[in-house]
């Protein structure tokens, strides 16, 4: 895929099961325009590998946020609830940098 091709790039529950997620986030940010973003989703501190084996990370809104700010600009985390899940899911909305 050639580099800055997207406006937006959405990663929805897709994170917590990638073992090298700073190559998949260095993917994100090479495939975005420089002034692209990208929406992020991720359960809310819940579902770790203990849990959800196929999990490889449980990740907070802070642990979220020291991740993505060493490839992206934050522009917010937000908790979100879904009405048809009992937990509630880490929304990162971010803006590329290069």
């Amino acid at each position: 895929m050639p580099d800055t091709t997207y406006d937006v790039v959405v990663a929805s529950q897709v994170l917590e099961h990638i073992i090298r997620r700073d190559v998949f986030a260095q993917e994100i940010a090479r495939v975005l325009k420089p002034d692209g973003q990208a929406m992020i989703f991720v359960p809310n501190d819940c579902l770790g590998p203990i849990d959800e084996p196929e999990h490889v990370i449980k990740y907070t809104e802070a642990t979220l946020c020291r991740f993505l700010a060493r490839h992206f600009t934050v522009k917010g985390i937000e908790i979100i609830r879904d009405p048809n899940y009992p937990m509630t899911i880490l929304f990162a909305h971010v803006l590329n940098r290069m």
